[in-house]
Order: structure tokens, then C-alpha cells, then sequence
């Protein structure tokens, strides 16, 4: 959240707003623990994107993943988004394998 929120402020002189990749399914990001990764740790998601998003001086938003054969949890993964501050997000149609 910290990291996410410096960048924020040091791009937006530049930018109209900071997305989030968590829908990234390649090896580097399973490697990284970052990108669609991410989706095995959702409450730390949740507070990366709430810090980032109360202070960022410009919108969030993000792009995610569905979880295959489970529209309820990735209607549950995109309104947590929503509720944490994400002005924007765009979900793939598809799962991170």
C-alpha cells in the first residue's frame, strides 16, 4: 500500500490515473507474488489498494482475473475492489491458468 501510494504521487503530475495489474498470469508474476497472484491473498490486496486509493492525489483502478466456476467470489473479489477505493476496474474473462 505504501510503495503503490509514493508511486501514485510521483506519476501524477503525469498521468490521469494508476491501474493496478492483478490479472498478470505469467511466470515472473507467480514467481513475484504479484499480478493474478495476488488472488491467493485477497484481505492483503484489500489493504494495499484502501491506502493507495484514500491518498493517491489521482483515481485507481484495476484489472483482475475471474475465478474459474465461481462467479460469487469474483463478484466478491470486484466489489471489495470497489469498496476499497478502485474508481475503475476491468474484470478478464479468464482465470490465471
Amino acid at each position: 500500500g505504501t510503495d503503490l501510494l509514493r508511486a501514485a504521487e510521483m506519476v501524477a503530475p503525469y498521468v490521469d490515473a494508476v491501474d493496478i495489474n492483478l490479472g498478470c498470469p505469467q511466470t515472473c508474476a507467480r514467481n513475484g507474488n504479484f499480478g493474478a497472484f495476488l488472488m491467493d491473498d485477497l484481505p492483503l490486496v484489500e489493504k494495499m489498494v484502501r491506502k493507495a486509493a484514500k491518498k493517491s492525489p489521482v483515481p485507481i483502478t484495476a484489472k483482475i482475473r475471474v475465478f474459474p466456476g465461481d462467479e460469487a467470489r469474483t463478484v466478491a473479489y470486484a466489489q471489495m475492489l470497489v469498496e476499497a477505493g478502485v474508481q475503475l476496474l476491468a474484470v478478464h474473462g479468464r482465470g490465471r491458468e
